[in-house]
């Protein structure tokens, strides 16, 4: 027998937003998946990079400069980083640590 013609909405709502969750849920996955390789690739790339006085090992990482809009790949050493609230890398601007180099130009080549 036929439900009512609310209930007919509801479960056809209902449908697509499972169908739609599985779809963003595997997109995402796969953009995650993407963005870690590319970030190993860069990883390897930084891990040759010696400076004097920074330790490694040493981490790729797009960011910018507080209060700067542009933002730039550089190997950042790991006394120069530390956590953001996600429990990521990330530049310790209290520390304003000279351990990085930039490697924009070469670094945004990697796919």
């Amino acid at each position: 027998m036929l439900q009512s013609s609310q209930t007919v909405p509801k479960l056809l709502l209902e449908s697509l937003v499972k169908v739609l969750v599985h779809v963003i849920s595997n997109s995402l996955v796969t953009s995650v998946i993407c963005l870690r390789i590319s970030s190993n690739k860069r990883n390897k790339v930084c891990e040759t990079e010696t400076k004097d006085g920074c330790v490694s090992p040493v981490r790729a990482l797009f960011d910018g400069k507080p209060g700067r809009r542009t933002k730039k790949w550089r190997c950042y050493f790991i006394d120069a980083l530390t956590e953001d609230a996600f429990g990521l890398d990330a530049y310790d601007n209290d520390k304003s640590s000279a351990c990085y180099k930039n490697l924009n130009s070469l670094l945004r080549t990697i796919e």
